[in-house]
Formats: C-alpha cells, structure tokens, sequence
C-alpha cells in the first residue's frame, strides 16, 4: 500500500491531486492507495505527530504556516516523498531547503499534464527507491494477498503478540507471520532488542528510564525493557 497525506484548502483542487496520483499508480503498481486529504489547518497539525506513517505528501503552500509544518514533517520522516505546490507569490528560498528536501515541486497556475507529468516523476522515483532491488533498506510484507513496503527508517518499533509480528509506524501498524529472532538478523544496527516480545528503532528512542525498565519513544509510547535484554540498552544509553 503506498499512503498520501495531501493539504490544500482547495477541495477541487485535492480531487485533482488524488485524481493524478491514483491514474499514475495505475500503471505504475498493483499496490493499493490510501489518501488523507486535509482542508483545514488544524486538521493538518492534529496529524504531524502521525506524518510517519505516510509514503508520500503534497504540501500546498498558501502561506508560511503550511511551510512550517512541511518542515516538521520532513523533521518526524526522513524518508518520506514531498511534492511541494506553489506560486510565484512563494519565494523559492522558502521550500527549496535542506530543511524540506522536496523531491517534487509543482508551480501554479498548473494544467492537468503539468500535474501528470510532475506526479508521475515522483512516484516512478519512489517506486524506483523502494523496489525489491533496494529491499535490504525496506521491510516488504505480504498478507492475505497485501504487499506493504515499509521504509526502516519509518519503524518505530515492532512487537511480537498472538503469534504474529506487528509493525508499528506512527500511528498504524502492520501484522503478518514471522520471528522477532528472525527480523532482528535483518534489521541492522538501527533497531535494537530490548524485549523477547519488543525491538525499537534508534532513530525514535527519546529517553532510556533503566531503573522503570522502560524506554520512552518520540511519542511518548512506553516500550519494556526485560531482564536479559537490559545490558544491550545499557550500552547505547
């Protein structure tokens, strides 16, 4: 599945952009698609702290507080694609920024090819980044006939409960059958074991409490630290 945040307060124009997005796809991939489509600023904020868990953004940039959060985004996903949508009233010092770091940009007044092509060079570049030949960077899994590509960096820890493994990616999570033993021989030295039934990532550890046995994550989940795994923890604190 490859999931789009998109923000304009244009609802003719979101119909255009998810319009765009689901033709590509078509021809591109047989992944299925999920959109978020968000008209209201405060709608869009409430999701920040879930930006994580979303493939691919476009970001309309109507004024600097939609810029500020583009760069909190890129901040929570550093591997998230950004298609940036602005007018000459937009200076490009604004978002054209290591701070962003779009990887499309889409200047208005826009036709429907000018957003084809554009929208099509992104996700052929995404689905190029995240093909099988690059999956020592990604998590491929497949249930009941889903193939879901998660980039490592997006991970924010996995579980092992009722026989199955759950990755959890900001604020969605991700079942299938497998081993915690045999995905943390995968994983790399961004994750690590803390758990027999919990590894965390690195990159989303906000604070190690040794003596609570627990490690406090970017969003303030609360993962266990047992017995056997707590030297390991020790190191990296």
């Amino acid at each position: 599945m490859i999931s789009f945040l998109s923000y304009s307060k244009m609802k003719s124009e979101q119909q255009l952009y998810k319009n765009a997005a689901t033709e590509v796809c078509s021809r591109l991939t047989d992944d299925d698609l999920s959109f978020e489509l968000i008209g209201k600023y405060e709608e869009f904020l409430a999701l920040i702290n879930n930006i994580p868990s979303y493939d691919i953004s476009i970001f309309d940039l109507e004024n600097d507080n939609v810029i500020n959060a583009a760069q909190k985004a890129r901040s929570l996903n550093k591997t998230m694609f950004i298609m940036i949508i602005a007018d000459n009233t937009v200076s490009p010092m604004k978002y054209l920024t290591p701070s962003i770091m779009a990887s499309a940009l889409l200047l208005k007044p826009f036709s429907i090819k000018m957003l084809s092509d554009v929208m099509n060079n992104l996700i052929a570049e995404y689905m190029k980044k995240y093909s099988s030949e690059n999956s020592e960077k990604v998590l491929i899994i497949e249930n009941k006939g889903e193939r879901q590509i998660i980039p490592y960096p997006n991970i924010m820890y996995i579980e092992s409960r009722s026989k199955k493994i759950y990755i959890v990616v900001g604020n969605k999570e991700f079942s299938y059958y497998d081993t915690l033993d045999n995905l943390e021989s995968k994983l790399g030295d961004g994750f690590i074991r803390c758990h027999r039934s919990f590894i965390v990532s690195r990159f989303y550890i906000k604070k190690i409490m040794l003596s609570q046995n627990t490690i406090i994550l970017n969003d303030d989940s609360m993962i266990p630290i047992s017995r056997s795994y707590k030297s390991r923890i020790k190191e990296i604190k």
